[in-house]
């Protein structure tokens, strides 16, 4: 029987190839490998241009108005905000239900945006982040 070997080396690599795949899955997944796998194909030269032309693009669709959009990305956008209200709600309810009871502690709103909340390791992300005070 062979003996399962997992170190520290094992448990990075995979932590590794997760990452790869999450930030993989966040830039276009598969076609985005297949893009990079072209791109491995040219030379120096060619891949300096081709990713500068694709680069101006893919910024010139972000400035646009006009987007594409699926039907998948509007519902998932839709229950993104959906879910996010829904935690607002209940964190006003929760709030509420401490002043009833006379409890001290109270939530307030911070800032969002990615980076780092001031006194707090976590990272804040686009949304208004919530603390307990």
């Amino acid at each position: 029987m062979e003996k399962d070997f997992e170190g520290n080396f094992t448990a990075s690599l995979m932590s590794l190839e997760l990452q790869m795949n999450t930030l993989l899955e966040e830039v276009g997944g598969d076609e985005a490998k297949a893009l990079l796998d072209s791109v491995s194909n040219l030379s120096r030269c060619e891949q300096k241009q081709i990713l500068g032309l694709f680069r101006r693009v893919v910024n010139q669709v972000v400035a646009g108005e006009k987007r594409v959009y699926s039907d998948e990305d509007k519902r998932l956008a839709e229950f993104e905000e959906q879910l996010f209200q829904d935690v607002l709600r209940s964190l006003d309810e929760i709030e509420l239900k401490n002043k009833i009871q006379g409890e001290n502690s109270s939530l307030k709103v911070i800032k969002g945006g990615i980076g780092r909340a001031q006194n707090d390791d976590r990272i804040t992300r686009s949304k208004p982040q919530l603390r307990v005070i």
